[in-house]
């Protein structure tokens, strides 16, 4: 048998059709991280959201997604009351509780640091923050060296748009943001020449995953992983993934 067949009958193996006694796979996601996840009109929208909606459809998984506060994602799929979610950075603490899908990634994110125009300050190394007033999201996690002693004053926010409206007031003299997402909310304030980045990049191409939860009542979750991993694959190698991002962010 060649490799070629091999891995054609691990395909349809691995992406036969669902059991019509099957519930719908529920999944959870972000609705304040646009271009990501967001709700238009009520609905799922945004690159993850795609990219997880055809990942489904190509392994021939039903499923009902809803998209709720970051909070509420982390604590369905800790306690499987969500079968998944996405997207979701990589840590030991996470890694308790959800089975992360290897194959591919959903998005890869690079984290900087915004501050206001005119205001600019010198970041070349961790030390240049000391003093520093620094806004963080919730719930991220950063290179161990941010933050870590001086005197660098870190506030955390909900969101990204709490983090631009505290710098916009002065309550900040930076936040630290993904990059697509916060120019995009930027783009929609008509403040993407307001507010700027500095140079150094704070975290690159860090990778956010599909995940599945340990605590949920269902079963086979290593082969569900698997078939929305290969699925996902498949989309970046026929350029499907590239095609949807490019719906929201020129650089696709």
């Amino acid at each position: 048998m060649s490799i070629k067949t091999a891995v054609t009958l691990l395909f349809v193996f691995l992406f036969c059709g669902w059991g019509r006694a099957e519930e719908p796979l529920r999944f959870v996601s972000d609705s304040n991280f646009a271009p990501y996840s967001m709700l238009q009109d009520g609905k799922p929208a945004g690159i993850d959201v795609e990219v997880f909606q055809e990942a489904a459809r190509r392994a021939g998984i039903p499923y009902a997604l809803q998209l709720v506060a970051w909070e509420e994602v982390v604590r369905k799929v800790k306690s499987g009351e969500a079968h998944g979610g996405f997207s979701f950075f990589r840590t030991p603490e996470r890694e308790e509780y959800a089975l992360f899908v290897e194959e591919a990634v959903v998005h890869y994110s690079d984290h900087v640091m915004f501050t206001r125009n005119g205001h600019t300050f010198p970041f070349r190394e961790w030390s240049d923050l000391d003093g520093k007033r620094i806004g963080v999201n919730k719930g991220f996690s950063f290179s161990e060296a941010f933050g870590a002693g001086g005197d660098v004053v870190l506030k955390e926010f909900d969101s990204e748009a709490e983090s631009i409206a505290a710098l916009l007031k002065g309550r900040v003299d930076g936040f630290v943001g993904q990059l697509d997402t916060t120019y995009y909310q930027l783009g929609r304030m008509g403040m993407s020449s307001t507010v700027i980045y500095l140079p150094k990049v704070v975290m690159k191409d860090r990778p956010a995953y599909m995940v599945m939860a340990r605590n949920s009542e269902l079963k086979k979750k290593e082969q569900i992983a698997r078939r929305l991993g290969l699925a996902l694959r498949s989309m970046y190698r026929d350029g499907t993934y590239n095609r949807i991002a490019r719906r929201y962010l020129f650089r696709f």
